[in-house]
């Protein structure tokens, strides 16, 4: 990955999109090899849960991304 570039991953259901996903933001553990993330570098996954977000503004739902930045807006609100 090069930095400052955004990236989607397609492809046919069951290819693995999702799994790749949750190993590379360390919800699930690779079966081999292993992901590193840079120090002061992080990685932010917005789940497929249409209904998730409903009660959240478009704005909080992207700032949900950062929980600290989050956090802060809750505490200021």
């Amino acid at each position: 990955f090069t930095p400052g570039n955004c990236y989607g991953i397609i492809g046919a259901n069951g290819a693995g999109k999702s799994t790749f996903i949750k190993i590379l933001s360390g919800e699930l553990e690779p079966s081999t090899g292993s992901v590193t993330i840079a120090a002061k570098k992080r990685m932010s996954v917005l789940k497929q849960n249409q209904n998730m977000y409903d009660d959240y503004t478009v704005m909080d739902t992207v700032i949900m991304g950062n929980q600290r930045l989050y956090d802060c807006g809750k505490e200021k609100d």
